[in-house]
């Protein structure tokens, strides 16, 4: 006699499994932190807006970036920490004034960091620990795409993402 499930248990075991497939990649996947200490933005060699305020562009620069450090931060191993000073920053391109203020991307306005990091393992020990000038002087060679231009501060976070992944993740 073949014996069969009932409805109510079939679907309650469908709803587990269903729950432990979406919550293991997030019990699995546990990420380092990394966490940013900013300058005075008025100190930075170029982050000046081109349409909007200072104020609300400095914020939008800081929120941007440091979203894009939490991205960042999943590539590190689970409880490893990068504390990182930005001391410098010089965006791409340059702001020129004028009767619309516009940020012109050319080859000479390279994007540019002045950093100081110190990356921590589990144990709190210095992993390692540096002070970087990083610059990408070839950020417009290569393939364009009009997605790029989509991308808020695409040719810094290609920066940042270029030396987190020499620089550290690829020591790890």
């Amino acid at each position: 006699m073949k014996r069969m499930i009932p409805y109510k248990a079939l679907k309650l075991l469908n709803v587990s499994i269903l729950s432990t497939l979406l919550i293991l990649p997030f019990t699995l996947a546990q990420a380092g932190q990394i966490k940013v200490v900013w300058n005075d933005f008025d100190e930075y060699t170029d982050v000046r807006p081109s349409n909007e305020t200072k104020g609300s562009f400095h914020k939008r620069v800081k929120k941007y970036l440091e979203k894009y450090f939490a991205e960042l931060e999943q590539q590190l191993p689970e409880n490893y920490q990068l504390q990182l000073i930005i001391k410098d920053v010089d965006l791409a391109g340059d702001v020129r004034y004028g009767m619309q203020d516009l940020r012109i991307i050319k080859r000479i306005h390279f994007p540019k960091f002045n950093l100081d990091y110190k990356l921590l393992d589990a144990n709190g020990n210095i992993v390692s620990q540096d002070s970087k000038r990083i610059k990408d002087m070839t950020f417009l060679d290569g393939i364009h795409s009009r997605s790029k231009d989509r991308i808020n501060f695409y040719y810094e976070k290609k920066l940042l993402e270029d030396w987190f992944n020499k620089d550290l993740v690829a020591k790890l």
